[in-house]
């Protein structure tokens, strides 16, 4: 799967598009200033913005996602799966965590599927160790 797939956004000017494009792709919620300024951010291509928000308190990293409408039946969803939770494990986490809102019954309708685990909040997915 090569980390080539997957760019990490460093700079301001990055994550603000990526965000832009979170939002206007029907992310269902606003992105919050903590997490443009604190999370993670990625892009697969130039369809997905993804980002992991983590605090020092909780051994989980929330992974949210955003994929462009016309790419939503063709992108590389495992090696994304494989991405984050490598990812999540080598920052040091204990779970992967996906937060439950009002537009996101498809995302959690998958997870589900995929065997994340229920909480309060939304799904988790404990990482084991590799």
């Amino acid at each position: 799967m090569g980390e080539s797939l997957f760019k990490r956004l460093d700079g301001g000017a990055e994550i603000a598009r990526a965000v832009s494009d979170a939002e206007a792709w029907g992310f269902p919620r606003s992105v919050q200033p903590r997490e443009v300024a604190e999370a993670d951010w990625f892009r697969l291509g130039p369809s997905v913005v993804f980002w992991f928000e983590h605090y020092a308190e909780v051994p989980i990293y929330f992974v949210h996602i955003a994929v462009e409408p016309e790419a939503r039946k063709r992108w590389p969803v495992r090696p994304w799966l494989r991405f984050i939770e490598q990812y999540a494990r080598d920052a040091g986490a204990d779970a992967l965590g996906f937060v439950r809102c009002e537009g996101s019954e498809q995302s959690d309708d998958y997870l589900r599927r995929l065997n994340w685990g229920e909480t309060e909040y939304g799904r988790v997915k404990p990482l084991e160790a590799a």
